[in-house]
């Protein structure tokens, strides 16, 4: 029962988090900025061109750990559930 308590702490704190990043807020701004990539005339200045491929990469990393941890705490909450 201890565990099964800190893991639902542990998963209360992370959907806690998850509300500060507000993701759809930011899938909405990589939906814009991966549509602006895509332009015709998107290299034409290389600076910008730069800065929208780091924030895409900001955003897709994010992404990419917020679903690692979702998958672990499934994988946790499985594992209680055996206990």
């Amino acid at each position: 029962d201890e565990l099964k308590n800190k893991y639902n702490e542990i998963k209360k704190l992370f959907n806690q988090i998850l509300e500060v990043f507000d993701l759809k807020a930011k899938k909405k701004h990589l939906d814009t900025l991966l549509a602006t990539s895509n332009k015709e005339d998107f290299w034409n200045d290389p600076r910008q061109a730069k800065d929208v491929m780091q924030e895409i990469n900001k955003i897709e990393n994010l992404q990419h750990q917020i679903e690692r941890i979702e998958s672990i705490s499934g994988d946790i909450s499985s594992a209680l559930s055996l206990i």
